[in-house]
């Protein structure tokens, strides 16, 4: 018998690693650089937009408060009682208490801009005194509320809120046309003094509820630039019309404003001048004619 041929040598496989180089590791850092600096844009329009939603809902939820706030009130708009001096016209001294264990404020009927809320914090929160920052939350823009609670100090969370001027809540302000009476409306050559002609309006006052501004931003917090609405042209800003339905609208798309004249607390820092508003008004919220012309 012939012995089988011996069985030739199994061949090594050989294995080959290979890394990446320096070059190559280089090259994927700048190319994923460049993807990151393409998508951040669309990222921050992502977040804007999702930032208007969120402001348009707000404010659709404020409105049902303000038509609430009416039909339990014999259809008056939401506005501070002030008493009455001895001619009849509103005396703007009046010192609200300001949350729980809040010190008293001199609230002037101009402050009425910005102190729009204070009557809704009841159908914000069920307890406001106990739940305020849930009111000031339910009452503000969420994009301005979730900042500035992320700079509240922790110690200030337990419901105490600051000047109400400078809070969440004057991220809307007021037409000023809504706490006033219809005739100081009608001549644009002499602006009106909100604190002298300051009186409670009604639902059925305003002749263009669909056309006419309850509360607008004030500022345009959801766009690149957060410019002021009195200082604005082509930014875009929520708007709560007196219907109840909210547009998001050009500032320079609204009605030309008249100015009007209203003295201020006097705790604004900085302050701010009793003619501020004389020769500019401010759109959406100063427009000829009051609660029966149109903002738009």
């Amino acid at each position: 018998m012939h012995a089988p041929p011996p069985a030739k040598p199994a061949s090594r496989q050989r294995t080959v690693v290979r890394a990446f180089t320096l070059i190559e590791l280089l090259v994927s850092i700048a190319v994923i650089g460049i993807l990151l600096g393409l998508l951040a844009p669309a990222l921050r329009a992502v977040r804007r937009g999702a930032g208007v939603a969120q402001c348009r809902a707000r404010l659709a939820s404020i409105g049902v408060m303000v038509e609430t706030f009416a039909s339990e009130h014999a259809g008056a708009l939401p506005t501070f009682d002030y008493p009455l001096d001895l001619q009849g016209v509103a005396d703007p001294v009046l010192a609200p208490e300001w949350g729980a264990g809040g010190g008293g404020w001199l609230v002037l009927p101009i402050s009425e801009i910005w102190f729009w809320a204070y009557q809704l914090r009841g159908y914000a929160a069920e307890d406001p005194d106990e739940q305020l920052l849930r009111a000031v939350e339910q009452l503000s823009c969420p994009v301005v509320y979730d900042e500035w609670l992320a700079a509240l100090p922790p110690a200030e969370r337990d419901g105490a809120v600051g000047d109400p001027m400078t809070s969440p809540q004057a991220s809307y302000v007021r037409s000023v046309a809504l706490f006033t009476a219809p005739g100081a409306w009608m001549d644009a050559d002499d602006p009106p003094d909100v604190n002298a002609v300051h009186a409670r309006r009604r639902t059925s006052d305003v002749a263009h509820p669909a056309n006419k501004g309850a509360l607008v931003e004030a500022a345009a917090h959801h766009e690149r630039a957060r410019t002021k609405l009195e200082a604005a042209q082509s930014e875009r800003f929520n708007v709560l019309a007196a219907d109840g339905h909210v547009e998001r609208r050009r500032a320079d798309a609204s009605t030309p404003p008249i100015g009007f004249v209203g003295a201020t607390t006097g705790f604004e820092d900085p302050p701010i001048a009793r003619d501020r508003w004389r020769a500019t008004g401010m759109r959406y919220i100063s427009t000829l004619r009051g609660t029966a012309g149109r903002d738009w």
